[in-house]
Formats: C-alpha cells, structure tokens, sequence
C-alpha cells in the first residue's frame, strides 16, 4: 500500500461493532480516530481517549489478535462518494463537525461495519493484508497512538 496520511480512520469502531471493548474512553457509534499515518515504517492511528498504563500490554494484544482475525474473514472495502445525509448514516450516523454539511464526503466502509469519512489508498478486501503486528501503544496527553506494521 501507498503511503497517505488521512484525517480520520474508523479501525476501533470496526472493533467495537463486533462488541469487542478495545478500553478506550469514547461513545459508541461514533467515528473515534482522529488523524492516521498508513505510511511505511511509521504507520499509526492516534485516538481521543486513554487506555490506563498497565492495561496497555493486554489491550495491544487484543487489538493485534481482533485486527488478524478481522483479516483473515476478509471483507469487501467500500470507498465512495456519497451526500452528507447518506454519508451520516453510513457512518453510524454523525460525521465530524470539521465536514461542511454542503459537502459530498468521501467514505470508507469494511464490509457491514460502520464506516468513516477518509481520503487514502485502500486495499479492494482486508484479506489482502494478510496479517497486522501492533507495534506500540502510547499515550500521552489524552490521546493514545497505536503504531502498527502489516504483512501484504
């Protein structure tokens, strides 16, 4: 995959519709990433919220075993052009307040998961990656950075 940096990314959300608690502290059905990096060597999500410092190893670790299984069903990636009202309800039925309401965003969905507004380079289905290690989780002043690498 190609290099592009995104302004939002809905990776947890993917998660979080399966009912999987990945303990960050943010509403439900609500995009959640904030800005992402899929670039190689430095690729991220950076997240508005916490994960408590000693449930960090745990939570990487859930985050890596739910992301590969996620993989390994594959999916089918949506990437379309769509009116604000429809793009809404594609993701879960708010976009961020950054996009016009006049506007036609631009939107990513990853199979019947919810999806979210984004710019970038996409593979056509997940199974394409084939695997994804999480490098390191961080945080730091409210936000938490999740570093990560894949295996195409």
């Amino acid at each position: 995959m190609r290099g592009r940096r995104t302004e939002w990314f809905s990776t947890v959300e993917d998660l979080r519709a399966r009912n999987k608690d990945v303990g960050l502290d943010l509403k439900r059905g609500k995009p959640l990433a904030w800005r992402s990096t899929q670039l190689k060597q430095r690729a991220f999500v950076e997240y508005k919220g916490v994960i408590p410092p000693d449930q960090i190893p745990v939570k990487k670790n859930e985050l890596e075993r739910e992301a590969n299984m996620l993989i390994s069903e594959g999916a089918k990636v949506l990437a379309s052009v769509f009116p604000y009202e429809e793009a809404a309800i594609l993701c879960g039925g708010s976009l961020p307040s950054y996009i016009s309401k006049d506007s036609t965003p631009r939107i990513v969905k990853l199979g019947d998961n919810p999806g979210g507004p984004c710019g970038g380079t996409h593979v056509a289905d997940i199974s394409i990656i084939n695997s994804l290690k999480v490098a390191n989780i961080r945080v730091k002043k409210g936000l938490t950075k999740v570093s990560y690498s894949i295996s195409p």
